[in-house]
């Protein structure tokens, strides 16, 4: 996947999960109930225990696009290549990964928080910035603030991000969104209501998508 192509997939599904839980099993079944109830971009971070084989798992469902998160180092970028990670992503800017990312043709996000961070990231040539954490900067108002500085910049907001307000988000300019333990109901799936945990994040995926941006 080129940079070109991950970026117009965001544009088009807008959503993106990050998926945590305490087991490689926990993950790997809430990942399938969020892309059965129509979730298409999920990143799983490097620092979750079985990251690896938890990538390996979701990258065969079909439809379902995973990528790499909290990538700390090479190694665990390694790890996540092998694994099968489409795209990779760090909540820092890290040039190294970006080569390497470029090297084995992966989309590389890095990130940022504050607008000497975004424009890093940006100038060196991430395919987009993730901007964490968006909530404790100042919510959706500190995403428009970035957009009017870097009208170009292609931003992800990131970090404790709830459905509600995910359409504020799109409306401030970013191009995509991260959900994630808002719309992961590992508790459901362990508890064996998987049917009732797919219709959580079915209607945790509508509410994101209740506002569209403007433009």
């Amino acid at each position: 996947m080129t940079d070109k192509e991950f970026l117009a997939l965001v544009k088009e599904r807008r959503l993106l999960g990050w998926l945590w839980a305490d087991t490689p099993e926990q993950a790997i079944s809430a990942g399938t109930a969020a892309a059965e109830a129509g979730l298409t971009i999920l990143e799983v971070p490097m620092t979750m225990t079985g990251a690896g084989e938890v990538i390996a798992a979701l990258a065969r469902v079909p439809g379902l696009v995973v990528g790499a998160g909290a990538i700390l180092d090479l190694a665990l970028a390694r790890t996540a290549c092998r694994a099968g990670a489409a795209f990779l992503a760090a909540s820092h800017t890290e040039r190294g990964l970006l080569k390497y990312g470029r090297r084995r043709k992966r989309p590389t996000l890095l990130g940022g928080a504050t607008p000497t961070e975004v424009y890093e990231a940006w100038r060196l040539g991430a395919a987009a910035v993730k901007v964490y954490p968006a909530n404790a900067m100042g919510g959706p108002d500190y995403v428009a603030n970035l957009r009017r500085l870097y009208p170009d910049a292609p931003l992800l907001a990131a970090g404790a991000v709830v459905p509600d307000r995910a359409g504020a988000y799109l409306e401030a300019g970013a191009l995509g969104v991260y959900l994630g333990g808002a719309l992961f109901t590992v508790d459901l799936l362990t508890q064996g209501s998987r049917e009732r945990a797919v219709a959580e994040v079915k209607q945790a995926l509508d509410k994101a998508r209740e506002r569209r941006p403007h433009a």
